[in-house]
Formats: C-alpha cells, structure tokens, sequence
C-alpha cells in the first residue's frame, strides 16, 4: 500500500470517528456505514490494520531521527512483536467466544471462509472504483468542454483514482 493511500484511509477513519462523536449530540452521522463513503473509504480488516502498521511504523522512523539528531532517545518505545502478539490474542478470544456461546467452528473453515469474504470485497471494491471512473470519463464527455478543461480534469481524475 503506498502512503499516500494510507493517509487517505487514516483521513477516512478520522472523519467517520468524528461523525460518529458529533451523531452522539444529534448531528453529524446517522450510522448507516453501508451506504457511507467514509465507512468504504477505510478499506476492509486487513487495509486497517496495514494502515495503521504503516503508521506505527512511520512513527518509530521519525523517533529514530529525533534521536540522530538530538542524541535524545524516549523512554518508552513501542515493540512491534508486543503488536503483533495482541493482534494474535484478540483473534484467539473472538474464537473462544464464538466456542463458549455454544457455536461449533471449524477454524480453519472459519479462516477460509473470512478470507474468501476479505477477497470478495475487495474485488468488489476495485470494481466499484473502477466503474466510478469509467462513469465519470463517460459523464464527462457528456459535457461540454474545451480540450483544456478535459485534459485538466481528466488530470484531476487520475490523481484521485
């Protein structure tokens, strides 16, 4: 994933939590994720969590400069293998709740099929996307508009797709 589209779902997940905050006081959002832009503009489980890897990991590059450039090294550091083991906890206690409710799972079906879901949403999202742009193309040669417009436009189409 590259950064940029890492700052994008950050930006996404930040404004979703900040309407979510605001639909409390009785504004912002009205918690219908399925048809909002932000709750897709995250990506799915694994998107997230790359993200925020990313960003952990960017946060420790920036640390490590401070300490080549001051010679201050912080207190308190993060260990990635710590993050990783929670990660590994969390999903051995959903399975164990989903077993002490009574639900009988076979794990590695479990794990098959969540991945096959994972991979069914995200080449629906591609498409979507896909066809978002190819929408957009069309609308715009619907419209008229001087060649510089165009080129200008499809320009900014591009950078966003």
């Amino acid at each position: 994933m590259e950064l940029k589209e890492a700052r994008e779902k950050l930006n996404a997940r930040l404004t979703c939590e900040t309407l979510e905050f605001y639909s409390a006081l009785g504004q912002g959002c009205d918690k219908t994720c399925d048809e909002c832009a932000f709750n897709y503009a995250q990506g799915n489980m694994k998107e997230r969590r790359d993200v925020l890897n990313m960003a952990l990991q960017s946060m420790n590059k920036i640390e490590q400069l401070e300490i080549d450039m001051t010679g201050y090294e912080s207190p308190i550091n993060i260990v990635q293998s710590v993050q990783k083991d929670i990660a590994e906890n969390v999903d051995k206690q959903i399975y164990t709740a989903i077993q002490q409710v009574g639900v009988i799972v076979n794990k590695d079906e479990l794990i098959k099929a969540l991945s096959y879901d994972r991979n069914q949403y995200e080449e629906g999202y591609k498409n979507g996307y896909m066809k978002a742009k190819e929408d957009l193309k069309t609308a715009l040669t619907d419209v008229s508009l001087t060649d510089m417009q165009r080129n200008v436009i499809s320009a900014i189409l591009e950078n966003l797709f």
